[in-house]
């Protein structure tokens, strides 16, 4: 019998997203449970941003009564990573008897939903310490969670997408009726207003004219220092598609989620009878009502969207249907974990523990395609260096 893989499922965080992201990683782990070919190792990144480890941090039970908790609450261990070591490995500190322990890994599994986890640093943690890690890398990562850039790659690629402008935090304090007559010139209202790096509906808010777009400016700019603006679609349907997979992703059956308000919110995503992590069927429609030919159509655009944006293992593209024209509109991307859609692969032939089986699969694929690059390259640079060369040309 193969040895079984030890796979770090790191999660938590120090940001805005940090209990969704607890809510996230139990469901992960969960489904690694089903399957007897993994030792789980639960990484808990509290939310002052200290790496904690400890077999409780399994359970759900043991955050129920604990805000940002400290490991010294369920006999945890610090964590320190080791850098030397060839791959991931954590030096556990600390504990009953003290001392350290090496924990080795195998596959990082990220569940951090939100800046420094979802947005490309963990990964780049990763990468550095040469250990494989599920969904997207570096790029994907970062402009999966940068809206701004996402839509300018887009632009440049021919998706279709609503109108935008951008503007940093510091203008609209220093200039804000410039910030108001750029919009109004370009955009129509109903606005929509984002930070351009949060998720879970955080700091979202809809303008129906100037005085609610400058109250809704202000509640983004308390979560980033970008802030993106969009056009609304008055007469919408949202539709989602996940895709699993590297170079050739495939698509999922499309949800139709629906929602009393514009979008969803932070409570109809994650708390109202479960959200989207449990419960989910009582509020979306799968497969989406909409006719073979736009659904074709949404899946495809799907996949253009996840390869222009070098994605891997598994995203999902939100879509926006205007229902007066029939036209539909790249809306946004969401990478691992928001893109852990679990009751959405399971009606598409896809089981919880098939797909977090798969997404570890897919990330030592991609690792092991990685390692046959060539990174070593001989020159006589060296040799002839002397004192006073100039940096030399590309």
């Amino acid at each position: 019998m193969s040895q079984k893989l030890n796979v770090a499922v790191v999660f938590g965080g120090k940001n805005v997203e940090h209990d969704v992201s607890i809510v996230s990683a139990q469901i992960v782990m969960e489904n690694l449970r089903k399957l007897d070919k993994y030792n789980i190792l639960p990484i808990y990144v509290d939310k002052y941003g200290n790496f904690q480890y400890h077999d409780s941090l399994q359970q759900m039970d043991t955050f129920k009564d604990c805000q940002g908790c400290d490991f010294k609450d369920f006999g945890g261990y610090a964590v320190e990573l080791d850098a030397k070591a060839k791959g991931l490995k954590f030096t556990k500190k600390g504990g009953m008897f003290g001392g350290g322990k090496i924990l080795e890994i195998d596959v990082l599994f990220p569940v951090m939903h939100g800046m420094n986890g979802e947005d490309g640093t963990i990964q780049g943690m990763a990468e550095l310490l040469n250990c494989p890690v599920t969904g997207c890398g570096v790029l994907g990562s970062a402009l999966g969670m940068d809206k701004v850039l996402m839509k300018d790659i887009w632009k440049a690629n021919d998706v279709p997408m609503v109108k935008y402008q951008w503007f940093m935090r510091k203008e609209w304090g220093e200039k804000p009726e410039e910030v108001y007559d750029r919009i109004e010139k370009d955009l129509k209202y109903p606005i929509f207003v984002k930070p351009a790096n949060l998720g879970s509906s955080i700091g979202i808010s809809k303008a129906k004219n100037r005085k609610e777009l400058g109250f809704a400016i202000e509640v983004a700019a308390h979560y980033d220092r970008k802030i993106i603006v969009e056009e609304g679609v008055e007469n919408l349907v949202e539709i989602n598609c996940a895709l699993l997979g590297n170079d050739e992703p495939v698509p999922s059956l499309l949800e139709q989620p629906a929602s009393y308000e514009d979008f969803l919110t932070f409570e109809e995503k994650y708390i109202n009878e479960g959200g989207t992590m449990k419960g989910i069927e009582s509020k979306v429609k799968i497969p989406a009502e909409l006719d073979e030919k736009m659904t074709k159509e949404i899946q495809d655009m799907a996949v253009k969207v996840f390869k222009v944006l070098d994605c891997s293992g598994t995203s999902r593209v939100d879509f926006l249907v205007d229902k007066d024209t029939n036209k539909f509109y790249a809306n946004e991307i969401n990478t691992i974990p928001g893109s852990l859609q679990l009751h959405l692969w399971e009606p598409s032939g896809v089981s919880g523990e098939e797909m977090v089986d798969r997404l570890i699969q897919l990330a030592i694929e991609k690792y092991e395609e990685k390692q046959s690059f060539m990174t070593l390259f001989d020159s006589d640079i060296l040799k002839k260096a002397t004192g006073g060369m100039k940096m030399p040309k590309e």
